[in-house]
């Protein structure tokens, strides 16, 4: 009986474990879904595994179950509470608050184009989650500026915008395929 190449990696990872998140074999770490063949696999995985799980998984199948199953939307999530932590103490409200209402703009339009089940309108709103993202990098660009964030830190920030940024832009690019496929 042959593989699929997920299965293969979800028993590996799951046997060998994921060094990246730190956490030593045996210790708690999340629990990872996916389909095979109409079973469901269950795998314990560590915290650093899960996402290179996800990441191999997801790219892997053509339908997603729901839209915490989208790695833009698990990195838009990530990005908006680097966003919060940053600016907790942050003095100037009008920026920050500016800046938290973008970051929050991303995932949330994932989500809500992903629940509308129509590609149109889910390629819609991924567009304007790429527009928040530009919104919020340019917001970054200022807050560094004005040594509201460390150099370091904003640096840090602003790459991930670009590459989540870079993500989306791929991701519209394969709904927009997607649907001129089935339109053929």
């Amino acid at each position: 009986m042959i593989k699929s190449k997920s299965v293969r990696i979800v028993q590996k990872v799951a046997k060998f474990g994921h060094k990246k998140g730190g956490k030593a074999e045996g210790q708690k770490g999340r629990r990872a879904e996916g389909r095979k063949g109409g079973k469901l696999l269950q795998k314990n995985l560590h915290c650093g595994s899960y996402l290179a799980f996800s990441r191999t998984l997801l790219s892997m199948k053509e339908k997603y179950h729901s839209f915490e199953d989208l790695l833009i939307w698990q990195l838009a999530m990530e990005l908006c509470n680097d966003v919060y932590e940053v600016l907790k103490n942050c003095k100037d409200f009008g920026l920050r608050d500016q800046m938290q209402r973008s970051s929050v703009s991303i995932p949330s339009n994932i989500a809500e184009g992903f629940e509308l089940n129509t590609n149109k309108g889910f390629i819609r709103h991924l567009n304007i989650a790429k527009g928040s993202g530009g919104e919020l990098r340019t917001q970054l660009y200022i807050a560094i500026k004005q040594t509201y964030i460390e150099p370091e830190r904003g640096a840090q920030m602003v790459g991930k915008t670009k590459k989540l940024g870079g993500m989306i832009y791929n991701f519209i690019i394969s709904r927009k395929n997607r649907s001129r496929k089935s339109s053929n």
